[in-house]
């Protein structure tokens, strides 16, 4: 149902710490499938890299908040002059001119900083948000797929022989955990991440990011399952690495990275690694596993065809680009 508020009492404002409740509820009711928490956000915002820009906004009718707009750069593909948007209205409120007045203020409020292109992400069945982008001369970029799988229903036993022959080429397969007692864990753990990253597809050059950000931003992270971080070792090396981490307000389980090394790849680490953590959320007793890959990245999507992930709708990268006179 329309909300009968006058859409002349719509303003938007910058975002204070009071607003995390009614933010966080509002992008809630826009993806109930990704429901967060509001001490999610607080960890994320709290860990950002200073030197990335980000500003958040909240536009109001009659003192609710019915939308949120914000703008950033990328961690780990940062370009000074490149930016990302995220904006969403509750659904009851959708229609009215919120979207509008809240993309008028992130223009307005990237201006100053001479934006070369920003980028929008949006599932493409929800048509509303895919036509306000092209109508504003946004264009696709890339696509992700969006895969699921039901825990309980995956079968672990045509995958047993391919752990058994890693094992027995001496590969070890540990949690972070497990791993406790190595002094030289984090620092490895964030080398092999940084490895894994570097090879997946993006829209811009990878530039990684500093130790403390990987620290503050992964293994402090509320959302963290250090049963579900497993690594693979050779002879004390770290190899290649898979993650499934939790959701405060959802009973889902998502995939994190998974890589290898490219020194080691192509010998099924990345797979055993995946089936050792199914096995595990199985134990656990999940039920869905949700991960997200590119479309160009068929290696990973083979990968997760083979265990039984099934596609949902896609999310779509819409750019638009300003050039040097924007």
């Amino acid at each position: 149902m329309k909300s009968t508020l006058n859409p002349t009492n719509l303003t938007v404002r910058p975002f204070t710490e009071a607003d995390y409740p009614a933010a966080v509820e509002a992008s809630n009711a826009v993806y109930p499938d990704y429901p967060a928490s509001v001490e999610e956000w607080l960890h994320t915002d709290r860990n950002r890299n200073p030197e990335h820009r980000f500003a958040r906004f909240v536009a109001e009718l009659g003192g609710q908040v019915v939308g949120v707009g914000q703008y950033g750069q990328s961690a780990s593909n940062y370009h000074p002059r490149k930016f990302w948007l995220e904006a969403w209205v509750r659904p009851e409120h959708q229609g009215q001119g919120v979207g509008k007045a809240l993309y008028r203020q992130l223009m307005d409020a990237l201006a100053p900083l001479e934006p070369l292109a920003v980028r929008v992400g949006v599932r493409e069945d929800l048509q509303r948000g895919v036509r306000f982008l092209q109508e504003r001369g946004f264009v696709e970029e890339r696509r992700a797929w969006e895969s699921r799988l039901d825990v309980q229903a995956f079968d672990p036993a045509p995958y047993l022989p391919l752990l058994e022959r890693l094992e027995a080429e001496g590969f070890e397969f540990k949690s972070i955990r497990e791993l406790e007692a190595d002094p030289g864990r984090d620092r490895k753990l964030y080398e092999l991440e940084l490895a894994a990253e570097r090879d997946m597809p993006a829209s811009e050059a990878y530039t990684g990011y500093s130790f403390e950000h990987f620290l503050k931003h992964y293994l402090q992270s509320p959302d963290l399952s250090p049963d579900s971080w497993l690594v693979a070792l050779k002879d004390g090396e770290y190899v290649a690495v898979s993650t499934l981490w939790k959701a405060q307000e959802s009973p889902d389980l998502h995939n994190g990275a998974t890589g290898t090394r490219p020194e080691w790849r192509r010998r099924g680490l990345a797979l055993a690694l995946k089936v050792k953590n199914l096995m595990w959320a199985k134990r656990e007793g999940y039920a869905q596993v949700k991960t997200w890959n590119d479309s160009t990245n068929r290696p990973m999507l083979a990968i997760n065809e083979r265990l039984g992930f099934w596609k949902m709708p896609a999310w779509v990268t819409f750019r638009k680009d300003f050039g040097d006179s924007a």
